[in-house]
């Protein structure tokens, strides 16, 4: 085992997540989730596999809970409870299952494209036999339902929803630090960083070019990686904006659309046009059903700046050229490509895997496609797409019941502000993968904001707060300095008349 330098902040990292993980497990693994090239350690002797910082840390946020018998029989009643839960982890089951049982039962008699390379570090086609692509996505897969059943526990606790917005804050910063650093790769401060992050042992994808323009990467592996993320953390602040019309979203949405526009990636291009797609199309049906609204007169406001800069560049011929040669490359001649040609080789033998084991696919791991859903066709079958999509439309893509509760009205307008920008990201992160998504493994973030839009949707059945502050409809109480401050409420009333009972004597003739 090669230990790394960050994987001494990653292991300060897990024992704070330890010691307080309800208050700051989220918040931490937030901050780190962007640094997707980040290895805590790397193991030669298992297939040279990498132990990415994130993970661990997801880890640590589950042995917090664990070794806490109230909180882990909380999560444990909470997760029987949340279907969605249930059903990914039904799902999770099933395709740990198919990644040891298939590979096995189909040996030899089909060729897939498998995760490993060759000697020349290409990918090609090879009889199907079981390999460490089916223990690393199964242990990715069992991360991914285990923080899925920790974070949505620990957003449905009283002040969850406060602090999940706060680690969605941080997450944003450090992807957008990120995005700054790798424009300058060759300064000194800046490349001392991107080594001190850049541990795993993966291939790091920061040399491609388009129209002679340098594609930007942040701190992941590849443009096309970093502009996806962009499009999941730029949904979710844009959402916020037009909930809150505050400027911090103003400006981190501003920042987010300019890092997916110049990662120059056809993937980040093609998953925001279909995402503003699919909210003109919901606004039209609002607009339709009750007239125009403030969310959609923020986006109005936020669409005309965003258009208004772009005209205003268009004036200039160099940015004209240099646009029309991003079109040609990026869309024009992107199918006919290597990389076109490649991906489209590996999501027909994706389908034809499905065919040729009859629809229960060749085992999870074990062949690599270009689209999420001949990835889960050509490696769980019909069975674990069916499961699949079960729990995407049970996690965020419902919607939002409004329910008569004994929850306070501020609650369920938070919770249902919280839901719909967490379903606008998770539904941002999976167009990307139905795009040129290689593997069913959704990756931390996704599962973050599904976790946030499950917890959410639940929490309005509560019977008492679940902000973490004062009750709604209460005016605080402020007193003089040296008389300690509480909230209006009969919890109040008894503290004031033992406050008032023990200073009596101030009062008392002399």
């Amino acid at each position: 085992m090669e230990f790394t330098p960050i994987g001494i902040l990653a292991l300060v990292a897990a024992a704070l997540i330890i010691a307080r993980p309800t208050a700051l497990g989220l918040p931490v693994i937030a901050a780190f989730t962007p640094l997707q090239a980040a290895a805590i350690a790397n193991l030669p002797a298992v297939g040279d596999i990498s132990i990415i910082c994130v993970h661990f840390l997801a880890g640590a946020l589950i042995v917090g809970i664990a070794i806490r018998p109230r909180l882990f029989a909380g999560m444990f009643q909470y997760g029987a409870r949340n279907f969605a839960v249930v059903l990914f982890g039904a799902f999770a089951a099933y395709a740990i299952l198919s990644a040891f049982l298939m590979p096995r039962l189909f040996a030899g008699e089909i060729s897939v494209y498998s995760f490993e390379r060759t000697s020349d570090y290409y990918i090609a086609l090879s009889p199907l036999h079981p390999t460490t692509g089916n223990f690393t996505q199964s242990l990715y897969i069992a991360i991914n339902f285990l923080l899925l059943a920790a974070a949505a526990y620990v957003i449905s606790r009283k002040g969850g929803l406060t602090r999940l917005t706060h680690a969605f804050n941080a997450m944003t910063i450090v992807h957008l630090a990120f995005a700054v650093v790798s424009v300058f790769p060759t300064f000194p401060p800046a490349e001392a960083l991107l080594e001190f992050i850049r541990t795993a042992n993966y291939s790091i994808n920061a040399h491609h070019t388009v129209a002679g323009a340098p594609r930007i990467i942040g701190s992941y592996t590849e443009p096309a990686v970093f502009g996806a993320m962009s499009v999941g953390l730029f949904a979710w602040n844009f959402t916020r904006f037009m909930q809150t019309r505050g400027l911090w979203h103003f400006g981190a949405s501003t920042l987010l659309l300019a890092c997916a526009a110049f990662s120059l990636s056809t993937t980040a291009y093609a998953a925001l046009i279909l995402l503003v797609a699919l909210w003109g199309l919901h606004s039209v049906y609002y607009l339709v059903r009750s007239g125009i609204t403030s969310d959609q007169i923020s986006a109005i406001f936020f669409g005309s700046v965003v258009a208004t800069g772009l005209l205003l560049l268009f004036f200039f011929e160099p940015f004209r050229d240099f646009a029309k040669e991003v079109y040609e490359r990026l869309f024009g001649v992107k199918l006919q490509s290597d990389s076109g040609v490649e991906r489209s080789a590996w999501n027909m033998q994706s389908l034809q895997n499905f065919v040729d084991t009859r629809g229960f696919g060749v085992g999870l791991g074990s062949a690599r496609a270009s689209s999420l859903f001949t990835a889960l066709v050509g490696n769980v079958g019909f069975i674990g797409t069916a499961m699949y999509l079960a729990f995407v439309s049970r996690s965020f893509l419902r919607a939002w019941a409004q329910q008569r509760t004994p929850v306070m009205e501020r609650d369920i307008r938070y919770a249902r502000r919280v839901f719909t920008a967490a379903r606008a990201a998770a539904l941002g992160l999976i167009l990307t993968q139905l795009i040129a998504g290689a593997t069913i493994d959704g990756g931390l973030m996704f599962m973050l904001f599904v976790a946030a839009a499950t917890a959410a949707y639940g929490s309005v059945r509560r019977s008492e707060t679940v902000l973490g502050i004062e009750p709604a409809g209460v005016r605080p109480q402020f007193s003089f300095p040296g008389r300690p401050v509480f909230f209006g409420g009969r919890g109040e009333q008894k503290i004031t008349d033992r406050w008032r009972r023990a200073t009596a004597w101030r009062k008392a003739p002399r």
